[in-house]
């Protein structure tokens, strides 16, 4: 089965989509679509069959372009895990596609749940525990559950190790260099396309001493030439950890 998959940006959102490549049957690949600010993310990644990637420079007719190389591969089934203007334009594309060919394909996307977004934006931390989004990382793994009707399919989170054993480094080399224990650390995106979404530092700060008050250590997710990143933490890394960087 010959599969495509749209997940272009942010950094965040497609460090949370690996959810989808580990909940897929481990014998599943993917071609995936990706804005080439974003390639670093994924490159390399056992699980997918190859990278189409977006030069957001082209614009629209950069993008209609590789639409049309996406056509002529005749994919079975499409995955939309972006849901944006673009990703739509690239469906309508598919389906006149396919009228014209007369074959077809199978278009899966990932719920928005717009609802929920909209009552966790209007009473914050006061919104019913019942009508909270769904985290985006399940919703990933929900997407890839959704294809092969496993609907009771164990979802699994996002996770590098499948990258990282494809490169040749083991999960506990890379624990060892950021002076991690296993299971004692979580991520933390400063950065935001969206100002609204975005935190001061001492508000980060604030969140971090709660959970190194429980014994978790933070993991930074960014970039050095955002300005939030840099604001945040110190980008200071030892000899080990530039060797590692050089995977991004």
């Amino acid at each position: 089965m010959k599969i495509l998959v749209f997940r272009m940006s942010s950094l965040g959102d497609v460090i949370l989509s690996t959810s989808f490549l580990e909940t897929l049957p481990p014998e599943v690949k993917v071609d995936w679509v990706i804005a080439s600010e974003f390639e670093f993310v994924l490159k390399g990644h056992p699980r997918i069959r190859k990278l189409w990637v977006y030069q957001k420079k082209t614009g629209l007719k950069g993008w209609l372009n590789l639409v049309r190389e996406l056509s002529s591969e005749s994919f079975e089934v499409k995955v939309d895990l972006h849901r944006t203007l673009r990703t739509r334009i690239a469906f309508l594309a598919f389906f006149l596609s396919d009228l014209i060919s007369g074959l077809s394909s199978r278009r899966v996307a990932i719920s928005k749940e717009r609802s929920r977004m909209i009552s966790l934006l209007t009473f914050k931390a006061h919104t019913p525990k019942v009508i909270l989004p769904t985290p985006y990382w399940k919703r990933f793994a929900k997407t890839a559950a959704l294809i092969f009707n496993t609907p009771n399919a164990p979802l699994k989170k996002p996770s590098f190790i499948p990258l990282l054993e494809h490169s040749g480094i083991s999960e506990s080399e890379v624990l060892c260099d950021y002076q991690l224990k296993s299971k004692e650390y979580y991520g933390l995106m400063p950065a935001s396309r969206w100002r609204t979404k975005e935190w001061s530092p001492e508000s980060f700060l604030e969140l971090v001493l709660k959970l190194q008050a429980r014994g978790l250590m933070p993991v930074i997710f960014g970039r050095e030439t955002w300005p939030e990143s840099r604001r945040s933490t110190p980008l200071n890394f030892s000899p080990a950890q530039q060797r590692r960087s050089q995977l991004r």
